[in-house]
C-alpha cells in the first residue's frame, strides 16, 4: 500500500465501498439514488458495473421500509450498507434504528447482531434551508447501541467506512456535504482505520480545540493562523461520537489548560456540552479558563445567503474564541470582537477629506476611523468602514506618521463602531509585536489604526 496518492473525499469513500464489496460477498449497497448518474455524490459510481446489480440495489423512496429491510437482512447474516441523501430522511426511519437496530443485540441476549451501516449527509448546501441543511449527529449519538462516526479526512473516509462495514454493530456514518471535494493522502487497497476514539490532527501546547467533521478543517486553519501569532493550538478531530472515548481530549486539556469544542450542530444539548461536562468533571483543576463551546445558534438553519454569515462557525470565529483569552491580542478579519475601551483620548485630529478622524491614544497607538463625509465625525465617535483595500490612504497615514511604517497592513472587512461608553467593538485585524495594528477599508472610505488592548 502507498500513502502518497492524493484523491478527494468522495473518491476515498467510493474506494472504501468498492474494497468492502470486493472483500466480503455478504456486503452490498442499497438506497436511493445510488445507481443514478449522480451516484450519491460520486461515491457509488462504477461499483454496480463491476459487481452487478445484486450488489448495488436502487430502492424506492420509503426510508422506514428500507431500513426495516436492511435491519432484517443484517440479522440474517448480511452486511448491508444503506444510504440516504440527507440526515432528515433518516428521521423517517428513526424508530427502526432506535428500537430495532440499536437494541436487537441486547434484547436477544447476544444471540443476534445487526452489522448495518447507514450513510447520511449533514451540513449546509446551496440554500436548502431548515429541512435539508441540518446537522443532527447528536440525535443518533444519544442512543446506546448505535455507533456514530464522522470522518473528516479522506484517508479516514475510506478507512473508517471499511471498518464500519466490518463491525458487528449498527454504525451511523455521517458525512458533511462540504467535505466531498476536499483532497488528502489515501492508502490504496483494503485499508481499515480505527473507529474507537478521537485523534490529534495538529499538535499544540497552548490551547485545545476539539472539532467534528468539516469544523475540523476550519479549526486547522485557525490553528495555523494562531501559530503565526505565537499561539500553539492542538486540534483534535472527534471522528467517533459514540462510543465517546475522552482519553485523548483529557490528556490534551491537562497539557494546555484551555478547551474549545466546535460542533457542526447546535450548541445547546450538542456534542460540545458532553465534552465540556466530561472535561469539567475529570480535570477541572487543570483548566486555566472556563471551557467554551461553538456551533449553531438555537435557530433553524437559514436558506437565504444573506442570513448565513455569522450563523456557522469558521476559522475566524474559532481563532477569536481561542485567542481572546491568551496573553496577546488577536483580532481576526471578519469577526466582531468586544474589547475594553482604550484610555481616554487626549487629542483628536480631524481629517476632513473623507470624513476621517484620527484619535491618538495615550500610551501608544492611534485609532483612525473613516467613512463617507460625516460618518467619521469625532464628536460622536461613530465610524463606518467598507470592505476591500485602501492601500493608498494607508500609505498616506504612514507618510504623516513615520513611526507607523512597521505596522502590518491587513486588508479585508474592517471597522470600528460604538467607540464610546465601556466597549470598543472591532471588526478587524491581527496584532503586531509592538501592539499596533493597521487595517484598511474600501478604497477612499476609511481604515483603522489602533493599539493592542
Amino acid at each position: 500500500m502507498t500513502d502518497d496518492r492524493t484523491i478527494t473525499y468522495a473518491e476515498a469513500l467510493r474506494e472504501g465501498l468498492a474494497e468492502a464489496v470486493r472483500h466480503d460477498p455478504s456486503v452490498y449497497l442499497l438506497g436511493e439514488g445510488i445507481d443514478d448518474p449522480g451516484s450519491f455524490f460520486g461515491t457509488t459510481r462504477g461499483i454496480a458495473a463491476e459487481h452487478g446489480a445484486d450488489r448495488v440495489i436502487e430502492m424506492p423512496v420509503s426510508e422506514n421500509a428500507l431500513t426495516g429491510i436492511a435491519v432484517g437482512a443484517a440479522m440474517c447474516g448480511d452486511r448491508p450498507v444503506m444510504q440516504v441523501h440527507r440526515v432528515e430522511f433518516a428521521l423517517l426511519a428513526f424508530e427502526q434504528l432506535v428500537n430495532n437496530a440499536a437494541k436487537t443485540h441486547y434484547a436477544s441476549n447476544g444471540q443476534h447482531k445487526v452489522p448495518l451501516v447507514l450513510r447520511m449527509i449533514v451540513g449546509r448546501g446551496w440554500g436548502q434551508g431548515p429541512q435539508h441543511s441540518q446537522s443532527l449527529e447528536t440525535v443518533f449519538a444519544h442512543v446506546p447501541g448505535l455507533k456514530v462516526i464522522m470522518p473528516t479526512l479522506p484517508a479516514d473516509a475510506k478507512g473508517m467506512l471499511i471498518s464500519a462495514i466490518a463491525d458487528d454493530n449498527p454504525v451511523i456514518s455521517i458525512e458533511h456535504r462540504w467535505l466531498y471535494n476536499t483532497n488528502g493522502s489515501v492508502p490504496e487497497g483494503y485499508a481499515p482505520r480505527q473507529i474507537e476514539r478521537p485523534e490529534i490532527v495538529s499538535p499544540g501546547s497552548d490551547a485545545t480545540v476539539v472539532a467534528t467533521s468539516y469544523m475540523t478543517l476550519e479549526a486547522i486553519r485557525a490553528a495555523e493562523a494562531l501559530d503565526r501569532q505565537g499561539c500553539s493550538v492542538e486540534v483534535i478531530d472527534m471522528r467517533v461520537l459514540r462510543p465517546l472515548d475522552m482519553t485523548p481530549i483529557l490528556e490534551s486539556v491537562r497539557k494546555t489548560g484551555r478547551l474549545l469544542v466546535v460542533d457542526t450542530g447546535w450548541v445547546s444539548y450538542g456534542l460540545g456540552s458532553e465534552v465540556v461536562a466530561s472535561v469539567a468533571t475529570e480535570c477541572f483543576g487543570q483548566l486555566a479558563v472556563p471551557p467554551q463551546r461553538a456551533g449553531l445558534a438555537d435557530h433553524p438553519t437559514p436558506s437565504s445567503r444573506g442570513l448565513v454569515p455569522g450563523f456557522y462557525p469558521d476559522s475566524l470565529s474559532i481563532a477569536a474564541a481561542v485567542g481572546i483569552d491568551l496573553p496577546f491580542q488577536f483580532f481576526p478579519l471578519q469577526m466582531m470582537v468586544t474589547a475594553r475601551r482604550p484610555p481616554v483620548l487626549d487629542q483628536v485630529l480631524g481629517w476632513v477629506g473623507h470624513g476621517i478622524s484620527l484619535k491618538q491614544v495615550p500610551g501608544g497607538g492611534f485609532v483612525i476611523g473613516g467613512g463617507w463625509p460625516g460618518h467619521g465625525d469625532p464628536e460622536n465617535y461613530q465610524t463606518h468602514l467598507m470592505p476591500g483595500s485602501m492601500a493608498k490612504s494607508a500609505r498616506t497615514v504612514v507618510d504623516l506618521f513615520p513611526s507607523l511604517a512597521s505596522v502590518p497592513i491587513v486588508r479585508g472587512w474592517v471597522g470600528i463602531e460604538a467607540f464610546c461608553e465601556d466597549e470598543l467593538q472591532i471588526i478587524g485585524p491581527v496584532s503586531s509585536p509592538d501592539g499596533l495594528f493597521l487595517a484598511t477599508g474600501f478604497s477612499g472610505h476609511g481604515f483603522a489604526i489602533g493599539p493592542g488592548v
